[in-house]
């Protein structure tokens, strides 16, 4: 981890019933991970190293999905830390460049790049190893009005932080 990176609070600590696969620290079977800022590239970046072996699809592989699973989180949090906003994922196209492989030490980054009418974000994101992109990937994600976002998570009352970000 770089020392200037500064670490993103995970907003959804007290959200009940949280437990992402992702970023939950509470998934007993998870990543759980952690998310930073990097001021030097404005990106936000997780490290990650997949060392559970059930995450692979063929042998020491980590399953595709699991690398779209990874970067569609990490381009959620690019949206969340630069426009404090809670967007769900509308598109995402993924380019499998390299084999990913498990129990490597990866980088996962995310930037956004479009903003579209306040409400529409279009971000990038990588998987790298040693600086070298492995798979990449592109997504649209979109904030949700205030009922679908009910709908969506299952709330009746929505925690006064999360309204703002609507």
């Amino acid at each position: 981890m770089q020392e200037n990176w500064q670490e993103i609070e995970n907003i959804f600590l007290d959200l009940p019933n949280y437990n992402c696969f992702v970023c939950s620290p509470f998934h007993s079977y998870g990543f759980r991970l952690k998310f930073f800022y990097d001021p030097d590239e404005a990106v936000v970046v997780s490290p990650v190293e997949p060392a559970k072996d059930e995450l692979a699809g063929f042998p020491n592989v980590l399953h595709g999905g699991f690398q779209a699973m990874l970067l569609d989180e990490v381009m959620y949090w690019a949206v969340q830390h630069f426009y404090k906003k809670i967007p769900v994922t509308a598109s995402i196209d993924v380019e499998y460049q390299k084999i990913v492989r498990t129990r490597e030490p990866l980088l996962l980054k995310a930037k956004v790049v479009k903003v579209l009418r306040g409400r529409t974000f279009d971000v990038e994101g990588s998987i790298e190893s040693d600086k070298e992109i492995l798979v990449s990937a592109r997504g649209r994600y979109v904030v949700p009005r205030l009922e679908d976002f009910k709908r969506l998570t299952g709330l009746t009352d929505v925690p006064e932080k999360f309204l703002k970000m609507l």
